[in-house]
Order: C-alpha cells, then structure tokens, then sequence
C-alpha cells in the first residue's frame, strides 16, 4: 500500500539524510509506527507541491551532483502559471494543506506524527493528527513529498 507523507527540513536535505531521518520506522526494525519497506521522493505523488511561478530560481530546489539534493523537479511543468514540484520552500508553496496526508515528520522537533498507528494486532487512529500537523512552525522550513510503501 501506498501512504502519502511529508519531511519537514531546515535546510535542502540529501537523500541521505531523508534515508537516515526514516530509518527509525523501516519495517524491520519492529517499529509500531508505519514500518515502511520502500520509499520515493514524490513517487506517486509527485508534483503535488505546488510553487508560485515567480519562485526566485535559488529557490527551486533541484537535483544536483548525483541526486546530492533530493529535491528532484522530474515534473515540472506550469500549471495555473504554479509549478509543480517534489520539494519546496514552505513560503513558496501555494495552498499547501499539511493535513492531506498519513505521515509527517518534523525533523526539527525529531518528531514523527502518524494518522494511525499499528500496535502488532490492530491499527489505532490518532484522532488529534489534524491538530497536531497544524501546529508544526513551518516558517523557513523545506516540504518534501514522501510516497512510502507499507
């Protein structure tokens, strides 16, 4: 199954660093989280940040040397004059809506926030998930798109 997620970052994070940030919650390591077997950076949601067509360009994160940044715009393309992106500047991102999704980690805070959690026989909602993501400081943070396999 596929769940939509988001890494929230300080500064433009490597794929290294979005692999050690998840580590914690792979499967094997009999966490009660989300114990994902694969991830992507955007997978089947990529594109779904969208961007103000104005973005300066240094904002635009991209990839670099052999995916050094992670950020990849593999989609993008104007829609509406917005960009479609993987990745962004939270004050770039038009209408973002960090509720639309299953998992958030705020990696300021070292924070994983899940809308439901398998405890080894069932799975229990966190009916709070909404309020939670809502108050995470996203001011000067990176949005980052996570299509996670559970």
């Amino acid at each position: 199954m596929h769940i939509k997620g988001y890494v929230i970052t300080k500064n433009k994070p490597t794929l290294n660093e979005i692999y050690d940030i998840l580590e914690p919650y792979y499967y094997d390591n009999d966490t009660e989280y989300i114990g994902w077997d694969w991830f992507e950076i955007g997978g089947r949601y990529s594109g779904d940040i969208q961007i103000k067509s104005s973005t300066p360009y240094n904002h635009i994160i991209k990839k670099e040397n052999n995916n050094s940044i992670i950020s990849k715009i593999t989609r993008l393309f104007e829609r509406n004059n917005d960009l479609d992106v993987d990745s962004a500047y939270y004050e770039d991102i038009v209408d973002f809506d960090i509720t639309k999704s299953f998992i958030v980690f705020d990696n300021e805070s070292k924070t994983l926030y899940v809308r439901e959690r398998w405890n080894g026989i069932s799975y229990k909602t966190d009916d709070t998930f909404d309020e939670k993501v809502k108050n995470i400081n996203l001011e000067g943070k990176i949005i980052t798109i996570i299509d996670f396999h559970v």
